[in-house]
């Protein structure tokens, strides 16, 4: 079991796999960047997932069409970094 962390909170790896299969449905490019570094991770064993804005609403999206309760902090925080950029 490896470790992951999207900005700065830990998912488990399967809810990082679901979360990237998701995003890769989007045919979205900035979902498709986020998805390529969870991907990394899990192969790897770690990833340290940041998102420039893009990548946040791109995830926010994600998280927000399938909501796991493991994934509500990390929807929480994505919101209020997207939030605060405007």
């Amino acid at each position: 079991m490896g470790v992951t962390r999207i900005r700065g909170h830990t998912v488990s790896d399967e809810d990082a796999a679901e979360l990237a299969a998701r995003l890769r449905e989007q045919e979205d490019a900035a979902a498709s960047r986020v998805a390529e570094r969870l991907e990394l991770g899990l192969l790897m064993g770690t990833a340290l997932v940041g998102t420039d804005q893009l990548e946040a609403r791109a995830l926010l999206t994600t998280i927000a069409q399938w909501t796991p309760e493991s994934l509500r902090v990390v929807a929480k925080d994505l919101g209020e970094y997207v939030a605060a950029a405007r």
